[in-house]
């Protein structure tokens, strides 16, 4: 692993902090108490795919065409793996069919160089695409999990970033024709929420056939 010092990475990770204390939690009629514990609920669920879709979109702004030809990836903000080098010792919770999960997983992962670095690169998309991006991410994916007043609250807030995006491609970067590019967001977007479900699937067979020998208080924290 390598120490990163880059003024690209002096945007600490606070985005979720304050992604989760926007308007759209407080469209939801409930007590504050309620609104803290689906705050938290809504954490445990997007909590792994907004962290890989966030690694991997910063290491392509951070390292460019080296990030997608070296597979390098930033583990925190100031160290960044080879990803086909990287490696974790499972031993201590080791079950009889660790090979298996590993690899699936390590496939699973290594989706995200295409699906999400590689569009990153071609495209040279803004911040406001990526947190665009990672909004209908973790939003999508919510919505699945937490029905009820979640989907009203996604729908909503879904509906003001895309008419901020609309505002934002023709006010501030002139282009009239976003049609191509917004259509490559959402490619990505699906792409990752389709990961996503296959990233389930695989820690749900993981703990159903004794793959990982350990027993976890929060199954649903643990298995995206």
């Amino acid at each position: 692993m390598l120490l990163v010092n880059d003024h690209a990475l002096s945007r600490k990770n606070d985005n979720f902090e304050s992604f989760v204390h926007f308007g759209a939690f407080k469209s939801l009629k409930c007590t504050k108490m309620h609104t803290m514990h689906f705050q938290l609920q809504f954490f445990k669920i997007v909590w792994a795919v907004w962290r890989r879709f966030e690694r991997n979109s910063m290491s392509a702004k951070v390292f460019g065409q080296k990030c997608l030809d070296e597979k390098l990836l930033l583990i925190s903000d100031d160290t960044v793996t080879i990803f086909d080098k990287f490696t974790i010792d499972h031993s201590e919770i080791q079950g009889p069919r660790l090979h298996e999960w590993r690899k699936i997983m390590r496939d699973n992962l290594l989706q995200y160089f295409d699906l999400v670095v590689r569009p990153c690169l071609e495209w040279n998309f803004t911040e406001m695409e990526i947190n665009f991006a990672l909004s209908q991410i973790v939003w999508n994916y919510a919505s699945r999990k937490l029905l009820g007043q979640t989907l009203q609250a996604a729908d909503s807030f879904l509906a003001e970033i895309s008419e901020n995006l609309h505002e934002y491609y023709h006010n501030e970067l002139k282009i009239k024709n976003y049609a191509p590019r917004l259509a490559v967001i959402m490619d990505m977007v699906n792409g990752v929420l389709k990961n996503q479900l296959e990233h389930e699937k695989t820690m749900e067979m993981a703990f159903l056939f004794d793959m990982l020998s350990i027993m976890v208080s929060e199954p649903a924290f643990f298995t995206v």
